[in-house]
């Protein structure tokens, strides 16, 4: 990706900014001048932050519509997991003892370039939404994740 002319980088960022800022205050959830300010100076930095990594050609960021059907999977392994951590917790003061979970290996996205990079933070960030795993690192060049699991459940690590 070329990295464009100086005002229309500035335009990118500008573009950026709003929804970030958004976020931040989503987030944040109080309003005070001081937490706007900080709001505001956070997205900026995020913004350019954003810019140079599209710039670079690092991350395409065109939405990609169809990673979005699993979002519903994904949200229906936060309910049923947070039963699971919530069984595995009562057991553990129960009886005195630790649960140290799973380390997991699997294959699948792999590959250099923007899109496989887009695909591996989108699968990161929607499998780690689940309390009971934890995506630790995708390999670009094989594909094969390190997932964490409290307790073993293939539905809880979607989309990994």
């Amino acid at each position: 990706m070329a990295s464009g002319t100086v005002p229309a980088r500035m335009l990118r960022v500008a573009r950026w900014w709003p929804p970030l800022f958004a976020l931040w205050m989503l987030f944040v959830g109080d309003w005070s001048w001081l937490i706007g300010v900080w709001g505001a100076a956070m997205a900026f930095i995020a913004a350019v932050g954003a810019e140079l990594v599209v710039a670079q050609g690092l991350l395409d960021v065109r939405g990609r519509w169809r990673w979005c059907r699993e979002l519903g999977p994904a949200t229906l392994a936060v309910l049923t997991d947070f039963g699971i951590v919530v069984r595995v917790l009562a057991t553990c003061v129960a009886t005195g003892r630790r649960e140290a979970g799973t380390f997991l290996h699997d294959a699948g996205a792999s590959g250099r370039g923007p899109e496989p990079a887009g695909r591996r933070a989108w699968t990161t960030l929607i499998a780690t939404w689940s309390p009971n795993s934890y995506v630790l690192d995708i390999s670009p060049d094989s594909g094969r994740r390190l997932i964490h699991d409290l307790r073993p459940h293939r539905s809880s690590e979607r989309p990994s």
